[in-house]
């Protein structure tokens, strides 16, 4: 997105224009919204700026929820934004170490810096590209203890600025040349968020996300009083780690930080110095002052500090970062942790850095978090639950107890068989299988398409099978040699389960050992060898 499309949205008509627009669920929906605009006499720039919003607004619904409904957002910015539980977590780990003011670097669209705020911290949030800057004042503007400037991290005079941080709310801009133009953007974005807000006041009856979160997450006298003596401010850092790709060479820059239009794309990278600060200068801020430190999840544990507290983070089963703490930020100092958040709240297990014993397959199969996986604690959460590995480099535990956990999903083994595509499907045909979903782990396959495959050639092998079936109960009941007492009625209810899929039988298996449902094939290696495990979920 370019400074022009951010200025043709930050103006009141702008806010309006999109405030009006219906949901948009699909293309035909822009097309028929757009074609009426445009008979209206909108301007052609104005709707696309429009629509646009409107769509990422749909599309950030899953990490902001109803707040997207009123922010201005970047492609980038949706892709790389906290989710508001996490952003919420990051908040109540500052709090409890009494934090009271916090330099958020590389703040994007806002999405951590409204739940620090939220927390009752003070805020700089800080970002090196002036559109991302312009759209986070917008977002920011109803916290009266936020400033939100364009500038590099290390452009920031951390010792200035956590030494006190006025409650002047406006986009404190300062270019490198040293001229202030704070006036500037507050007129473009703060005030037009004002008036956006004000008219959202009316009519919103969503959730008031300071008041939520305070209760929940505001700082005790006590942890004020354990910090008595200490800084109360902090820094929290996101560092880019994506490459801008420019015509004949490729930028260290991140993606934000380069001019629109010039680059050709982007891609991640593991190097340290490509980051955007680089980790050194990462770690450096961090050895001064309490220090969060936001990270792709596959971030390598020999770039992780010794004296850092990592945590990889899982959100609903998606690992989504690791969070590296520092300082009076930790609370286990130098431990790797999986810190998992499900409809249940958050929990917790820290690693003790064993590995798991290996063992043969067992009637459960257990897949672990991700999280769990990335923070290497399979060895303690095996432990924890008398568990074994079925391979020293596959992350599969297995079982003979039913356990159940919120850092692994448990599935019943129904057979386990070497990999060969043809044997394994005709093993689910006589399981009477409807329908698979293939999972892999060194195995070198393509799971999405050979499950379509597996499918396709399963729901023939099912028509076929009740198509003989009903051919038969023709026949049985044209010859009146039908039992209609109670157990064959009762067959007869038990014969459509709850998707309404026709099977043999309502339970995990008949006594033929035909299986109802979907099932799920591992194809994974054990002792150096494929395997095909078939099972299903409890």
């Amino acid at each position: 997105m370019t400074p022009e499309d951010a200025r043709t949205l930050l103006t009141p008509e702008a806010l309006a224009l999109l405030d009006s627009l219906p949901p948009i669920e699909s293309p035909e929906d822009v097309l028929r919204i757009s074609t009426r605009l445009h008979k209206e006499g909108i301007a052609p720039a104005l709707i696309a700026a429009a629509l646009t919003q409107a769509k990422l607004r749909r599309r950030a619904r899953v990490k902001f929820g109803e707040f997207s409904d009123r922010m201005l957002l970047t492609e980038d910015g949706v892709q790389q934004a906290t989710r508001l539980p996490v952003a919420a977590a990051h908040a109540s780990r500052l709090t409890r170490a009494g934090i009271r003011r916090v330099a958020d670097l590389g703040c994007g669209i806002g999405a951590d810096s409204l739940a620090f705020a939220a927390a009752d911290v003070d805020v700089l949030a800080v970002d090196a590209d002036p559109v991302t800057a312009a759209f986070a004042g917008f977002n920011l503007a109803p916290w009266p203890n936020v400033r939100v400037r364009q500038a590099r991290a290390e452009d920031v005079d951390l010792a200035r600025e956590l030494g006190g941080l006025s409650d002047d709310h406006s986009v404190d801009e300062t270019s490198t040349d040293g001229r202030d133009d704070s006036t500037e953007r507050r007129s473009d974005s703060a005030r037009a968020a004002d008036d956006s807000n004000a008219r959202s006041s009316e009519t919103d009856g969503g959730t008031d996300m300071r008041r939520d979160s305070g209760s929940s997450n505001a700082h005790s006298s006590d942890a004020r009083s354990r910090t008595q003596g200490q800084s109360t401010g902090a820094v929290f850092l996101d560092p880019a780690r994506r490459v801008a790709e420019t015509s004949g060479s490729t930028s260290h820059e991140h993606a934000h930080n380069r001019a629109p239009g010039r680059g050709r794309g982007s891609h991640r990278t593991w190097n340290p110095e490509q980051f955007s600060p680089s980790l050194d200068w990462v770690f450096e801020v961090a050895h001064r002052w309490p220090t969060g430190v936001k990270l792709g999840p596959g971030l390598p544990h020999e770039l992780i500090p010794d004296d850092a507290e990592a945590e990889w983070v899982s959100d609903n089963g998606n690992v989504v970062e690791v969070s590296l703490w520092f300082g009076a930020l930790t609370e286990h100092p130098g431990a790797r942790s999986a810190l998992l958040h499900d409809d249940t709240g958050w929990h917790r297990i820290v690693s003790d850095g064993s590995d798991p014993q290996v063992g043969s397959l067992q009637r459960w199969l257990y897949e672990p978090d991700g999280a769990v996986i990335r923070a290497r604690a399979l060895g303690t959460l095996a432990q924890q639950h008398d568990l074994s590995t079925i391979d020293d480099t596959i992350a599969y535990l297995t079982g003979s107890e039913l356990v159940e956990s919120p850092f692994m999903r448990g599935f019943e083994v129904l057979d386990d068989l070497p990999f060969d595509e043809r044997k394994v499907k005709a093993r689910l045909v006589e399981l009477g299988v409807p329908r698979v979903t293939v999972k892999k782990r060194g195995a070198d396959i393509d799971p999405a398409a050979l499950a379509k495959q597996w499918n396709r050639q399963l729901g023939k092998a099912l028509g076929k099978a009740l198509g003989k079936s009903a051919a038969s109960a023709t026949i049985m009941t044209a010859d009146k040699q039908v039992d209609s007492g109670p157990a064959d009625r009762h067959a007869s209810a038990d014969a459509a389960d709850e998707s309404g899929t026709t099977t043999t039988s309502a339970g995990p298996t008949d006594r033929s050992g035909r299986t109802t449902g979907e099932a799920i094939v591992f194809v994974t290696r054990v002792a150096g060898r494929h395997r095909a495990i078939i099972a299903r979920r409890i």
